[in-house]
């Protein structure tokens, strides 16, 4: 049998309609989350996160905690990824411009400029206070964040 008639036959074989087909994957059923918006999670984190900003400049009045020049950036006092559970605290927040968000704070490492900016701004009580909540293990569900959206609004008017 020469090359061709083997491909040839082959070929029959895999095609062959007496050859059982494996049957098409069954198509689940979508699960029901129970989620309260049709927005995506991570839609609601990015409203959030403006929101957030907004309501950080509106109140440091849109001038830099630290030089006092205008302010262009939100800075997380403790780190959003670090810290989540006070990821959304308008106390947490900074309203910085570039030069001290980026090359003050971030690049020379001067936080304890930031942190006694933001206990001038907030005193130590809520600082303290700040600081407690920060080390709570929070993780935030669809309807903690839209409950967040909400305050943040309020904020916001």
């Amino acid at each position: 049998m020469d090359k061709v008639d083997a491909r040839t036959r082959l070929k029959s074989l895999l095609i062959c309609p007496e050859t059982p087909q494996k049957p098409p994957p069954q198509r689940k059923a979508p699960r029901k989350t129970g989620k309260v918006s049709s927005r995506s999670p991570k839609a609601l984190k990015q409203s959030l996160q403006r929101l957030w900003s907004e309501a950080v400049r509106r109140s440091w009045g849109g001038f830099c905690g630290c030089c006092g020049k205008s302010g262009t950036q939100a800075h997380h006092f403790f780190h959003r990824s670090g810290y989540p559970s006070v990821k959304y605290d308008v106390d947490n927040g900074m309203w910085l411009c570039f030069a001290c968000h980026i090359l003050k704070v971030h690049r020379n490492g001067q936080g304890e400029m930031a942190r006694d900016a933001l206990i001038n701004h907030i005193g130590i009580r809520r600082f303290e206070e700040l600081k407690a909540r920060a080390r709570e293990v929070r993780r935030f569900r669809t309807p903690d964040l839209l409950a967040l959206e909400e305050q943040l609004k309020v904020l916001h008017e």
